[in-house]
C-alpha cells in the first residue's frame, strides 16, 4: 500500500464504509437502492469507484484467503470480458 494513503479522503471514506458494513445488519441491496438519492454526476463517480475497486480486486497481488477467493475470482471474470473499459464522461 503506498504510503501517502492514510493520509486522503479516501482512506477515512473507506474506512467509514467498512465500519458500515462490519455489521450483521448490511443490506447491500438497501444501499444500491439509496444511490438514487445521490446527483446524477455523483452516481458516475460511484460507478467509477465501483470499477476502480473490481480492478483493484481483481489484481494477482491481492491478498485472499477462504473468506474472500470468490470475490477475487469474479472480480478477474469480469476484468477479463473488457467491459469495464469504458468511458465516463464529467457532464
Amino acid at each position: 500500500m503506498e504510503e501517502y494513503i492514510e493520509n486522503t479522503r479516501e482512506y477515512v471514506a473507506a474506512k467509514e464504509l467498512e465500519h458500515a458494513i462490519n455489521s450483521f445488519g448490511w443490506k447491500p441491496d438497501v444501499f444500491a437502492k439509496s444511490i438514487r438519492t445521490f446527483h446524477r454526476t455523483l452516481q458516475q463517480e460511484l460507478f467509477r469507484t465501483v470499477i476502480a475497486v473490481i480492478k483493484e480486486m481483481a489484481e494477482d497481488d491481492f491478498g485472499t484467503d477462504e473468506r474472500n477467493q470468490a470475490s477475487h475470482d469474479t472480480a478477474k471474470a469480469i476484468v477479463k470480458t473488457g467491459a469495464l473499459e469504458t468511458y465516463l464522461p464529467y457532464i
